[in-house]
């Protein structure tokens, strides 16, 4: 089960909400800011994976993958090379079929884009000669005598 978002409080503790998990394994990006779901998990010890940068502490951490968890582009490789690994370890990947890219696993607001699409198709107009003076225009005429 994945659970992206916020954390709510008690999903491995308080058996009485409807968020109740018992997870066999729990990965977190970034052990700074999913604290709360590494102190929960090791109150009913859950294994912990975490990516882990220079900065973060190790404390509840099973096992620590160093690598950048700050940038888009890190996070979706070292989420690439592991899905990756466990396809293969189940068997479900045999030598060099899997073709998925890299860039599949970075989260994209489509909907930001088609928005971004349709306002640059809005301001695109044809181009007006702007030397000519409109309507309404001030128009100074410098007259020098020679």
């Amino acid at each position: 089960m994945a659970v992206s978002g916020r954390w709510t409080p008690g999903m491995l503790t308080n058996q009485n909400t409807n968020t109740y998990i018992e997870p066999r394994l729990l990965i977190l990006t970034d052990p700074r800011i999913d604290y709360n779901a590494l102190i929960e998990s090791s109150y009913v010890n859950v294994p912990i994976i975490s990516l882990c940068n220079t900065d973060n502490s190790l404390e509840y951490v099973d096992c620590a993958i160093p690598c950048n968890n700050r940038s888009k582009k890190s996070l979706a490789m070292i989420y690439w090379l592991l899905t990756r690994e466990v396809l293969t370890i189940k068997g479900q990947l045999k030598g060099e079929q899997w073709t998925e890219l890299p860039d599949l696993f970075m989260h994209r607001n489509l909907e930001k884009k088609e928005e971004t699409k349709e306002d640059e198709n809005n301001n695109e107009q044809p181009e007006d000669n702007d030397n000519e003076p409109e309507e309404g225009d001030e128009v100074f005429v410098d007259d020098e005598e020679n």
